[in-house]
């Protein structure tokens, strides 16, 4: 994500271990981006912090939801966020015992390999992202009339296009008012 900064905003929980897994995430994926990306904490957000609001006003956003209840995505929402990428971490922990992953102050081992996996997820989802920006940009100098959808508001469109394209924005040609194409011109998304 070489174009363009991002904002990085874990959830805040501190009653499980989801909470504790989101920002050691978010630390490790702020790392591998060093400057392009910033950390920004939801109290700042909760508090209706201006500065903190026009962070992530026109800025894509990564949110990282310890939990199903979402509080971190909800409130950027609220807030007018651009939310880019979102990770709940029980759903993606999925089967694996609470207990084996450590407590609220200290990851096991198991914990701390959850944590790599799912960062370099992360990451790989944001060169997924940025290879999708180059294909719009492409679009645009060859005179594609496209459409973005992002489909982070219908949960059914995001599973779709997150199983079949790895990713939730995907470029929609339109033409006539009729959509021709999803993805890119090889279909890939």
């Amino acid at each position: 994500m070489d174009k363009k900064m991002l904002v990085i905003i874990p959830c805040c929980g501190i009653d499980s271990v989801y909470g504790l897994m989101t920002q050691e995430i978010a630390l490790k994926v702020k790392e591998e981006l060093n400057k392009q990306a910033k950390l920004l904490g939801l109290a700042y957000l909760v508090n209706g912090e201006i500065d903190a609001i026009q962070t992530i006003t026109n800025i894509p956003c990564i949110v990282i939801n310890g939990c199903n209840k979402m509080c971190a995505s909800n409130i950027v929402d609220i807030m007018g966020g651009d939310i880019d990428i979102e990770y709940t971490i029980d759903r993606l922990v999925a089967g694996v015992d609470t207990v084996s992953l450590g407590n609220v102050v200290r990851l096991s081992e198991s914990g701390e390999r959850q944590i790599c996996e799912i960062a370099g997820k992360l990451i790989a989802d944001l060169k997924l992202t940025e290879k999708g920006a180059e294909k719009l940009q492409e679009y645009q100098e060859k005179g594609i009339t496209f459409q973005e959808v992002n489909t982070s508001v219908h949960a059914w469109a995001k599973k779709l296009c997150k199983d079949r394209y790895g990713s939730d924005k995907v470029p929609v040609i339109v033409k006539d008012g009729v959509a021709i194409q999803i993805g890119d011109v090889d279909g890939k998304g």
